[in-house]
């Protein structure tokens, strides 16, 4: 199945908006005070990508569509886009930079 295949799109977009109700509603039940989320997305596993250099290209697609500029760092190629303290974030990480983390 398509990560975009629409009625699993709007599952998950209904449970988004499903906790944030509940939060909104239940004001005892508490939340991060320093720290932001973020919704991470990993082109090898959540798209139909299946090599690194397509991850890669993965990441400069949906960053367009984000209208953000991808930045590179330790072969992690990420895209971002926030709102507040909540991010969109998608990352490929090279199998370079993957073997020296094990």
């Amino acid at each position: 199945m398509s990560p975009t295949d629409a009625t699993r799109r709007q599952q998950f977009i209904g449970d988004l908006r499903s906790l944030a109700t509940y939060l909104e509603d239940h004001g005892q039940v508490p939340i991060p005070r320093h720290v932001g989320m973020y919704l991470q997305v990993n082109p090898l596993l959540d798209s139909e990508v299946t090599d690194e250099s397509g991850a890669i290209a993965e990441v400069g697609r949906i960053a367009e569509i984000l209208g953000v500029p991808v930045t590179v760092r330790s072969g992690h190629h990420v895209a971002k886009l926030l709102f507040g303290r909540v991010a969109y974030k998608v990352v490929a990480i090279e199998a370079s930079e993957r073997q020296v983390r094990r």
